[in-house]
């Protein structure tokens, strides 16, 4: 497998659980993640293909653009050179934040997927420009996990002001 198929795989393996979603997102084609799939088939791992809560296929650090450096194919989480934090908050009070080299965009995504499922954004920060977002998101994960409540993945919280998590964002250096 490509260290490309070998993340797609730990991000099915991890919940991920909408393979052409997860394709479109990351930007791989939908081959990529069907070789991915069958890998995790052959070593016994079964995956879900269906979301189980409108939430379940979110449970992904997403990039905007596919890993280059294949030396971290052992991370998860993928690093970025440049980007920023951005908060959403939804009308079902499930606040999902991350990282983005194009946070206008990750915002849109996710506005339009939580319609989907009848959840509008209600509010939503764009922070200011860091040079390692990977390591303030981990923070700022850190931060909203001991604070509230994961729901569906490691992005989404319940339990948190969204005021909160964008004042202890600010902090973060």
């Amino acid at each position: 497998m490509t260290p490309t198929e070998i993340a797609v795989a730990r991000q099915l393996a991890d919940g991920a659980t909408r393979p052409v979603q997860i394709a479109s997102a990351l930007g791989y084609t939908p081959r990529t993640v069907n070789r991915a799939l069958k890998a995790l088939s052959v070593a016994g791992i079964a995956v879900q293909t269906r979301p189980q809560a409108p939430w379940a296929y979110t449970g992904l650090s997403i990039p905007d653009e596919p890993e280059q450096d294949s030396s971290r194919e052992h991370d998860l989480v993928l690093p970025m050179r440049g980007g920023y934090l951005y908060a959403v908050e939804f009308a079902n009070g499930v606040i999902k934040v991350g990282r983005s080299s194009r946070p206008r965009v990750r915002i849109a995504f996710h506005r339009k997927h939580g319609l989907t499922f009848g959840h509008d954004v209600i509010n939503q920060w764009i922070s200011r420009s860091y040079n390692r977002p990977d390591r303030a998101e981990r923070e700022l994960i850190r931060w909203c996990a001991d604070q509230g409540e994961r729901v569906s993945g490691h992005e989404y919280f319940t339990n948190l002001i969204f005021s909160d998590v964008i004042a202890h964002a600010q902090t973060i250096t």
